[in-house]
């Protein structure tokens, strides 16, 4: 297993860059990146909405990456099969992605985990919030949404309650 082997990030829905767990310990080896985004049949089960937000997405995903003088791979077909490809085309050593967790989704990944340790490759499923850069230390970041809620002694909706002031981050 060579030092310079690239490692793959497999972006699936967090299409972030800047706090994305799986991106981050990729980078944090110093090799080279290679980010693939497979539309694969879980993705394109999606409605007309969300492949149309999917899409925008991708493609501020691509202009970022290519702002940054990296690339995204777009691939189509069954997870594995692409993944097994793009590890035998760049002789990858590790695969990173972001968990998801529906049962079809944790399904896809166990079988996907087996096949590339079968063959050499090591799988890496950052968990979602899990590691934030802060001044050289990770830090857990709170994968739970801001939820808003209505304080106590605040008044009514009638009597100038706003939204706003009833919101609060819940960490």
């Amino acid at each position: 297993m060579s030092n310079a082997a690239p490692v793959i990030v497999w972006f699936r829905r967090d299409l972030r860059l800047a706090d994305n767990p799986a991106l981050l310990a990729a980078a944090a080896g110093g090799r080279p990146v290679i980010c693939l985004f497979v539309l694969d049949a879980q993705a394109e089960a999606i409605g007309a909405a969300a492949r149309w937000h999917l899409g925008q997405g991708l493609a501020a995903l691509a202009g970022t990456l290519r702002h940054q003088g990296a690339q995204l791979i777009l691939r189509r077909g069954e997870a594995l099969e692409v993944l097994r490809t793009a590890v035998g085309e760049t002789g990858a050593r590790e695969v990173h992605w972001g968990r998801l967790y529906t049962p079809e989704e944790m399904a896809r990944d166990r079988a996907v985990k087996a096949a590339l340790r079968a063959e050499g490759v090591k799988p890496r499923a950052a968990t979602p919030g899990h590691c934030w850069p802060n001044l050289g230390r990770w830090r857990r970041v709170p994968a739970e949404p801001i939820a808003c809620t209505r304080l106590s002694g605040a008044p009514s909706r009638r009597r100038g309650w706003s939204r706003r002031r009833a919101c609060r981050q819940s960490l």
